[in-house]
């Protein structure tokens, strides 16, 4: 079975991730933030995280009411072929 085609809401969430650096660390930012950079509501952006996180492109850590994110191998590779 050939593998999903990613989202362009998931590239343009993954892009945002990556110009803040969260390719080899964790950066921490909120989804409201994320919504405004990616223009799309908060919980658009929590819909994001949440499918990228379950389709292995990111991984999150909770550090109190924020979230930290890094993009994955798997999430920097589909970037990559594009």
């Amino acid at each position: 079975m050939p593998q999903a085609e990613i989202k362009l809401q998931h590239i343009l969430t993954i892009v945002e991730l990556l110009s803040k650096g969260a390719r080899h660390n964790f950066i921490e930012i909120t989804t409201t933030e994320l919504g405004k950079h990616i223009g799309r509501s908060q919980q658009a952006a929590s819909k994001h995280l949440l499918e990228l996180e379950n389709s292995g492109y990111l991984e999150r850590a909770k550090r109190g009411q924020k979230f930290a994110v890094r993009i994955t191998d798997k999430g920097f590779n589909e970037i990559q072929k594009l």
